[in-house]
Order: structure tokens, then C-alpha cells, then sequence
């Protein structure tokens, strides 16, 4: 009641000869009742942290210059989304389309996050320089005990290595 008497006689006329059920007229006072809410809706459009740490996953794009990196399969559609169009290109190892990837590349991951025996002859088989990894995957506690990787950066979900050759070679060149 209180809305209808903000409203001019002719809004007044006009809304109550438009049929209630019709779909353009709901779907505007769906948008407006949203546009009026969004303050109070927080976060909603943003990543759950909990679920894709972006801040974390931003850092390591501005880190990556084209090298081949590995991470957690469930962050590869957020880095190739947000770093297709960087230059050089980001590069994802593997990405959460596991039907594109296959089986048997899909196990070799597992295996790496795992750091089964042999997890440093895949990482040396496909030139893997950067590791974007869940903090508690068992590579992230083989990777910061290997005197071979250079830890680059932490937060709570996430760590970043570099190979210590081409960290060198990165802290060389910035002098």
C-alpha cells in the first residue's frame, strides 16, 4: 500500500491493467527488487574463496611468463579464463575438462599432487618451471623440501614454486 501511494495515478492505471502474470513485467521488478538488494547481497557475484582462492591464483598469473605450469585441476578454467589473453599466454597443464584431457593424463596428475614415486621425472618430462598447488598436497611438502624449487609465494589455500634454475635466472635479470 505504501508503494502504490508513491506511485502517480497514471503508473497506478497502467500497472494494474498490465496482466500480473506477464513475464516482462515481472522480469522488470525482478531486476529492480535485485538492483535495490545488491548491496546487502555481499559477495555474490564474486569467487568463493573458500572454493577458487582468486587473489592467490591472480598472483601466480602475474608470476607465470609463459612457462609450463602445473596446479590443482579445479583452478585450471579460473587461470585460463583470466590469463588467455595475457602475453605470453598462460599455458595450463591440465584443466577440470577432464573428458578433453583424457584418463591416463588425469591419473599422472593425481599422481604428481600425490608425489607418488616418480613425481619429479613427470615434472622433468614436461618441463614443468612453475607449481601453483593446493597448500596441503603432498607435491607442495616434496616441493619445499627440494633444494630444486624455490617457494615464491603463500597464502592459506595456496603455494607457488619456481624452479630454482629459473628463479635464478628471474632474480638475475631484474638486476
Amino acid at each position: 500500500a505504501r508503494l502504490r501511494n508513491m506511485l502517480s495515478e497514471d503508473l497506478q492505471q497502467w500497472l494494474t491493467r498490465t496482466p500480473r502474470n506477464s513475464p516482462f513485467l515481472i522480469s522488470i521488478v525482478f531486476a529492480g527488487l535485485l538492483l535495490l538488494a545488491s548491496p546487502w547481497l555481499g559477495n555474490m557475484a564474486r569467487h568463493n574463496p573458500e572454493l577458487i582462492p582468486a587473489h592467490a591464483l591472480d598472483e601466480f598469473l602475474t608470476i607465470d611468463h609463459g612457462q609450463r605450469a602445473v596446479h590443482s585441476l579445479n583452478w585450471g578454467g579460473y587461470l585460463i579464463w583470466h590469463g588467455w589473453d595475457r602475453t605470453p599466454r598462460f599455458k595450463a597443464w591440465i584443466d577440470d575438462r577432464l573428458d578433453v584431457h583424457g584418463r591416463l593424463h588425469t591419473e599422472e596428475h593425481v599422481a604428481l599432487m600425490e608425489a607418488r614415486p616418480g613425481w619429479e621425472n613427470v615434472l622433468d618430462e614436461h618441463n614443468i618451471q612453475l607449481a601453483c598447488i593446493p597448500t596441503e598436497s603432498q607435491l607442495a611438502a616434496r616441493l619445499a623440501d627440494s633444494p630444486d624449487w624455490r617457494e615464491l609465494f603463500r597464502e592459506s589455500q595456496v603455494i607457488i614454486f619456481r624452479r630454482a634454475q629459473a628463479a635464478d635466472e628471474a632474480k638475475r635479470d631484474e638486476e
